[in-house]
């Protein structure tokens, strides 16, 4: 998607010390993420992709956050998915152009994020055919 919309591919986001630490720590979370190396390359990556005619969408399960039905996935866009227990980070949900929610049945409130981030692409890949 990226090429459709002329965006040089972004690279790899960087492994900075602090997060190859807390990984080999075994720690689930990363509370000094907002200060990483990481951090900054996905908000510049983000910004490179609007400043290119993209849409971000953020993908989590909020009270804002629209079904897929009701959103227009043909465009541009690059998705950013919140984690399984808080979402996204204020920052980068400040910075996403909608919000996403995949709708759920039954005792299951929420999806694995790789699993809930692969259906939100498949669902805009199927929106451009």
């Amino acid at each position: 998607m990226a090429e459709e919309m002329k965006v040089p591919f972004l690279g790899r986001i960087p492994l900075d010390g602090e997060i190859a630490r807390l990984c080999d720590e075994g720690k689930p979370y990363v509370q000094a993420f907002s200060k990483s190396a990481s951090a900054k390359a996905i908000a510049q990556a983000m910004d490179r992709l609007k400043e290119a005619g993209g849409w971000m969408v953020g993908l989590e399960d909020s009270p804002k956050a629209q079904p897929p039905d009701q959103l227009n996935l043909k465009g541009g866009i690059g998705l950013v998915v919140g984690n399984e227990a808080t979402g996204l980070r204020r920052l980068v949900r400040e910075k996403c152009d909608l919000l996403m929610r995949l709708p759920m049945q039954g005792r299951i409130d929420s999806l694995n994020a790789a699993v809930a981030g692969s259906i939100a692409l498949y669902l805009a890949r199927q929106a451009r055919d």
